[in-house]
């Protein structure tokens, strides 16, 4: 039987598309860094994972029933907005978190984006849908957060500080709402 090359061509594509969505479906988390909005010619930094020492919490401080990841990437991407004049190379975090729970991966973990002025080198970005000043976040998006740092941990081998972008920076986020002590606690339970 011959396969006509143009259908054989699309079939790969499919499957290689398949692996980079459903890369960590496993534990529930979905790469989605390959569908995501891209400055047309900047590229983040890498780095090695063994410089990585921290998680940072964030929120989008938008509205979370009208907000997408497409919707963070392209304000991102586009010139003008509050982290890059003339735009980012790409989404600034390493993964979303909508109110649901669900996880998405943004950017590979070797990405230096700009999530955390001075602090980019060595952190990930894990960042909440929702404007945690005026919202709750949900448990389930709590629980997603502390989820993805264990996952992170594992695929690390080592266990990261977590802290909030208010941390480091003068900022509200992650929200005036926004328990980072309880994601710690799931994260790390004390005994």
């Amino acid at each position: 039987m011959k396969i006509n090359a143009k259908i054989l061509f699309f079939i790969l594509a499919i499957a290689a598309l398949s692996i980079v969505v459903y890369y960590n479906v496993g534990i529930g988390i979905r790469n989605i860094t390959g569908l995501l909005p891209r400055h047309p010619t900047k590229r983040f930094d890498k780095r090695s994972l063994t410089v990585i020492t921290e998680a940072v919490i964030h929120h989008t401080a938008t509205d979370s029933r009208n907000t997408t990841i497409e919707s963070i990437a392209r304000y991102h991407v586009e010139p003008g907005n509050h982290i890059c004049a003339d735009g980012c190379p790409g989404i600034s975090y390493h993964f979303m978190i909508k109110p649901s729970g669900a996880i998405y991966q943004v950017n590979d973990l070797e990405t230096i984006s700009y999530q955390c002025g001075g602090c980019n080198t060595y952190t990930i970005g894990i960042c909440l849908i929702g404007n945690f000043n005026e919202e709750i976040p949900t448990e389930k998006a709590l629980k997603a957060a502390a989820k993805t740092i264990r996952y992170v941990n594992r695929r690390l081998g080592r266990s990261l500080a977590i802290s909030a972008h208010k941390d480091h920076k003068s900022t509200s986020c992650p929200g005036d709402n926004t328990n980072v002590d309880k994601i710690i606690e799931m994260v790390y339970p004390v005994a």
